[in-house]
């Protein structure tokens, strides 16, 4: 983690693991580390590719599988944001 980065306390990765346990497209938050020149973060492995490699290897979803994944997107930003989360950094490339 870069150094300029706002840096998570314990207490607010605690508070973020528990309200997020349970929706089936968010990934859970399992351990974190306060190391001397680092900030480690240990998250589900999450099995796939990108939207952005699929998009990069095959131009386009089709529209059944482009539905699909909006609706995923918008049920875990719709979840995050009602409990007071909000993704900074929302693009093709972290999805």
């Amino acid at each position: 983690v870069h150094r300029t980065c706002r840096i998570p306390t314990r207490n607010e990765c605690a508070a973020s693991n528990q309200s997020t346990r349970g929706h089936p497209n968010i990934c859970m938050l399992r351990e974190n580390f306060d190391e001397e020149d680092d900030y480690l973060l240990v998250l589900d492995l999450v099995m796939g590719k990108e939207m952005f490699d699929h998009l990069i290897e095959h131009e386009a979803y089709s529209e059944a599988d482009a539905s699909r994944l909006v609706r995923q997107v918008a049920s875990a930003l719709d979840f995050i944001h009602g409990i007071g989360v909000v993704h900074a950094d929302l693009k093709v490339r972290v999805i």
